[in-house]
C-alpha cells in the first residue's frame, strides 16, 4: 500500500509538471502568435517618425589571411546588430487560469519566425565574397527584449579589399578596413552607430597572421554623401605590421652574398674568365629574386624598400663587370705586346704560369704599375667600399623609420579584449 502511495504520488508531480510546462508553452505561443499578428516587417521601426538607429558590435576571432597580390584580406568574426522595434514589446508575466506562468524577459526567435521581422540592409562595402557560416547549424540568433529591443548575431568570414602602400615594403605597416554600410536606405531612414562606443569593436588575443603582427585597431563613424543621398557608414580599421626576418634571410643575405662574392673575385682575381663569373652572378641574382618575392608583389608604379636594395645590388654588380671587363681587355693587350704584368693585376690561373715564369727569365718582362693599373685597383676597392656604405645607410633609414611610425601607432590604437 505504501509502495502504491508513492507511486501515485509520483505520477501526479509528473502530470502537474508537464500540465505546467504544457502552460507556459501555451502561453509563450500565444505572445509570439500576439506578437506577428499585425506585424510588417516591410515597415522599418519608427516609419514616418524618425530614423532607426542601429547599433553595431564586432568581435575578431582570426584574420585567416592577408594577401599582397590581390590586395585584400580575409577576417572571421563575431557581427552584432541591434536596434528597437516597439511593435515586438511584450509582458514578462501573463496571467493563465488565476497562476502567474513565467515570460522570460527576452526570447530567441526560432528560424522561421526570424525571417518575419524587420532587418537593416547592411553590407560590407569592399567585401569581395563572404559567407554566414553554418556548421553544425545557421550561426545566427535572433533575440528580443521585452522593450522591443532586436539583437542579431552573427559569425561572418569576409574577404574585403586593403588597397596596400608597398614603398617601405618588408618594413611596412598596413591599415585594413571593414567599412559597413546600409545599401538602400539613407541617413533619413537608418543610422548606424557603435553601441558601446570605444568597446564595440574587439580582437582575440589570439588573432595571429603569418608574416604579420596584429598592431592594434580602430573605430570611426562616417556620413558619406553619394548621387543617391547621405548614407551612415562606420568603420573599423586593423593595424598589421609586417615581420621582416623571413625577407632578411629568404631576399637581403643572398643578394648581398651575390654582390660580396662578385666583388672579392674582382679584387683578388685578374683573369680572362673574370666577367663570365659576373654574368652568372648577375644571372643567379635575378633568377633568385624573381623566383622568391618579385613576382609575388602586387604591380605598383612606384619603388619599395626591397625593390630599391634589389636595384643597388644589380648595379654594383653592372660596375664589377664593367671594370673585369676593363681589366680584361688591358691585359689582353699587355699580352699581345709582350709587356710584363704589372704586380696589381698578376693573373692567378695555372694558364697565365707561362707568362709568370716568362717573367722571371727575362726581367726587362717586369715592370712597375701603371697609373691606369693602380686606379684600376683603387675603382676595385672604392667599389666594395660604395657598397659597404650604401648598406649602411640602408639599414640605418628603412627599419628605424619604420619603427619610429610603429611605435606612433601603437600608442594610437588600442587592442582591447572582450
Amino acid at each position: 500500500m505504501r509502495m502504491a502511495s508513492k507511486s501515485l504520488l509520483l505520477l501526479l508531480l509528473g502530470f502537474q509538471s508537464v500540465s505546467a510546462m504544457s502552460e507556459s508553452a501555451t502561453a509563450m505561443k500565444q505572445v509570439l502568435d500576439n506578437m506577428f499578428l499585425q506585424y510588417d516587417k516591410a515597415l522599418r521601426p519608427y516609419y514616418g517618425e524618425k530614423p532607426t538607429h542601429v547599433g553595431i558590435t564586432a568581435y575578431v576571432l582570426s584574420i585567416d589571411s592577408f594577401d599582397e597580390t590581390n590586395l585584400d584580406f580575409t577576417m572571421t568574426f563575431y557581427f552584432r546588430q541591434t536596434w528597437d522595434d516597439p511593435r515586438l514589446t511584450f509582458r514578462p508575466q501573463q496571467q493563465s487560469r488565476g497562476r502567474g506562468q513565467s515570460i522570460p524577459n527576452h526570447i530567441l526567435l526560432d528560424d522561421v519566425r526570424a525571417k518575419l521581422i524587420w532587418r537593416p540592409d547592411t553590407f560590407f562595402v569592399k567585401e569581395k565574397t563572404s559567407h554566414l557560416h553554418r556548421t553544425t547549424i545557421m550561426n545566427e540568433f535572433v533575440r528580443i527584449q521585452t522593450n522591443g529591443s532586436v539583437l542579431i548575431a552573427s559569425r561572418y568570414t569576409v574577404k574585403s579589399a586593403c588597397p596596400l602602400d608597398m614603398q617601405f615594403f618588408p618594413f611596412d605597416t598596413q591599415t585594413c578596413s571593414l567599412e559597413i554600410e546600409s545599401f538602400g536606405t539613407t541617413m533619413n531612414d537608418t543610422v548606424y552607430y557603435w553601441a558601446k562606443g570605444e568597446d564595440s569593436f574587439g580582437a582575440s588575443k589570439d588573432v595571429m597572421i603569418p608574416g604579420m603582427t596584429f598592431v592594434g585597431h580602430n573605430i570611426r563613424a562616417l556620413e558619406i554623401s553619394l548621387n543617391t543621398g547621405n548614407y551612415s557608414r562606420l568603420v573599423m580599421s586593423l593595424e598589421l605590421q609586417r615581420n621582416y626576418g623571413y625577407y632578411i634571410l629568404r631576399c637581403y643575405v643572398p643578394m648581398a652574398t651575390f654582390v660580396l662574392i662578385s666583388l672579392l673575385t674582382l679584387i683578388f682575381t685578374n683573369t680572362i674568365l673574370e666577367p663570365l663569373i659576373h654574368v652568372i652572378t648577375i644571372s643567379v641574382l635575378i633568377w633568385h629574386s624573381n623566383e622568391s618575392w618579385i613576382g609575388k608583389l602586387p604591380m605598383v608604379s612606384y619603388i619599395n624598400a626591397l625593390i630599391l636594395y634589389f636595384l643597388i645590388c644589380l648595379a654594383h654588380l653592372l660596375l664589377s663587370l664593367f671594370l673585369s671587363l676593363a681589366s680584361a681587355y688591358r691585359y689582353i693587350q699587355q699580352i699581345q705586346r709582350g709587356e710584363g704584368v704589372c704586380s696589381i693585376c698578376k693573373p692567378l690561373t695555372e694558364l697565365d704560369n707561362y707568362h709568370r715564369s716568362s717573367s722571371r727569365r727575362n726581367p726587362s718582362k717586369t715592370r712597375s704599375c701603371s697609373a691606369g693599373s693602380v686606379l684600376c685597383f683603387f675603382l676595385k676597392l672604392g667599389l666594395l667600399g660604395l657598397f659597404v656604405a650604401s648598406n649602411v645607410l640602408y639599414w640605418l633609414f628603412y627599419p628605424y623609420a619604420t619603427k619610429a611610425a610603429n611605435q606612433k601607432l601603437a600608442g594610437y590604437y588600442n587592442t582591447k579584449e572582450e
